[in-house]
């Protein structure tokens, strides 16, 4: 199945790209504007840091449920939802974190047994137990959820890891800069393509 995702999203992934157009350009934006801006930030203090965070944070959440809920469907996404998405998010976040520490396969096992619930909690069909429907669902397919939701921890990494070698390099401002924007055009594209494939499955594991 996890193939099967795959193959879908890349023969919509035009589709989606038009559908989202107006998203995709602004993430990319705020992208850039959080990578830059993050330099200058860290010589100003602890608070101008943990202000730029929680910004990060709430602000690339909003960007990822606007794509995600186009995909589900295109419905008006609500305030209420949102607000729901984004604490679900942050404390699955949170949970994988705690997981991590202790032993990989904990951390593992929250990744792709928890995957769903922010998506469950964005459509705002359930009232609660996010986490216990997402464990249901990935039941059915467990190994095709962990290959998608590794690829995603993979390529957060990847930028974490590009973005601070480039930072740290002495490059010239040309060349950190066009990194920056390169790097941000090719997570953009990445994480869309696999948004589908995560709704794809989602919708699968969900009708059977």
């Amino acid at each position: 199945m996890f193939l099967d995702s795959l193959r879908f999203s890349l023969e919509n992934f035009k589709i989606n790209v038009q559908k989202n157009l107006f998203i995709l350009v602004l993430l990319f934006l705020f992208s850039i504007f959080i990578d830059v801006s993050r330099e200058f930030i860290g010589a100003t203090g602890e608070t101008a840091l943990i202000i730029h965070g929680l910004v990060e944070t709430i602000g690339t959440c909003l960007f990822y449920a606007l794509i995600l809920n186009e995909l589900l469907g295109g419905k008006k996404l609500s305030t209420l939802n949102f607000f729901t998405y984004l604490r679900i998010n942050i404390l699955y976040s949170i949970l994988y974190l705690i997981g991590s520490v202790f032993l990989i396969i904990p951390g593992l096992y929250i990744l792709t047994f928890f995957y769903f619930a922010p998506i469950i909690a964005l459509e705002g069909k359930e009232d609660g137990s996010y986490f216990k429907k997402s464990k249901g669902i990935v039941k059915k397919s467990p190994w095709s959820v962990l290959a998608i939701g590794v690829s995603l921890l993979l390529l957060m990494s990847l930028e974490f890891w590009t973005m601070g070698l480039v930072s740290e390099a002495g490059t010239s401002f040309i060349v950190k800069y066009l990194t920056v924007i390169f790097v941000n055009l090719t997570v953009l594209v990445i994480d869309l393509y696999l948004f589908s494939a995560t709704i794809y499955l989602y919708r699968k594991l969900s009708s059977v």
